[in-house]
């Protein structure tokens, strides 16, 4: 398992049975310490062989996957020699339910609506984890394969894709691209200004 790479999301891997797992994944930034965003990596696999994996400590109190959400998966064999085809949707026996493990919410200054955080998972007021439980199968041996919440589109894909847009001369005359700051995390924020090039750039 290995998840150190732009946009990914895996805190702990724990190997319960031979062919299955306990992931645990680290809080969403700038939430109150919910989970949500899944994004990791795995390797050194068995082809035709089911994996199981538990995603064990989710907030929400119901989700999309119990009602036909599927994970993405990405195969960097299959996207070489097989049919070509890169993120796609796959899973089998999926599940999302409440577990046993009991949780304790941050103390934060409340602000607004309520989170789903902050809803109590049995009548005894007690709060829980949740659980998302999913099968996955493999086709390639030696292979790499991303599973992810949904379709990452990182800071980098956003800056290529500008890229490629300044690129292109009819476009890249719409288009100002000035740098403002470096990130926190050393990422460099940016401001785009679609206009016509006739407007004077000191007016904006």
């Amino acid at each position: 398992f290995e998840s150190r790479f732009e946009s990914g999301n895996l805190h702990r891997a724990t190997r319960v049975n031979e062919w299955e797992y306990d992931l645990e994944l680290s809080t969403d930034f700038n939430t109150r310490g919910h989970t949500q965003w899944f994004y990791f990596s795995i390797t050194n696999i068995r082809t035709d062989q089911p994996y199981k994996f538990n995603i064990i400590n989710f907030y929400k109190s119901d989700s999309l996957y119990n009602h036909g959400l599927l994970p993405v998966v990405y195969s960097e064999k299959r996207s070489v020699m097989g049919d070509g085809i890169g993120w796609y949707r796959a899973g089998e026996n999926i599940c999302y339910y409440p577990n046993t493990t009991k949780r304790k919410d941050r103390k934060v200054k409340k602000t607004g609506a309520p989170s789903c955080a902050s809803k109590e998972n049995t009548s005894t007021g007690e709060k829980f984890f949740f659980t998302l439980t999913f099968t996955l199968k493999f086709s390639y041996q030696d292979d790499k394969v991303y599973i992810a919440h949904c379709y990452p589109f990182t800071v980098t894909d956003l800056r290529n894709h500008v890229d490629q847009i300044q690129s292109d001369a009819n476009k890249a005359s719409k288009i100002r691209r000035k740098k403002i700051c470096d990130t926190e995390a050393g990422n460099i924020c940016e401001i785009l200004t679609i206009t016509s090039q006739a407007v004077d750039p000191d007016i904006l």
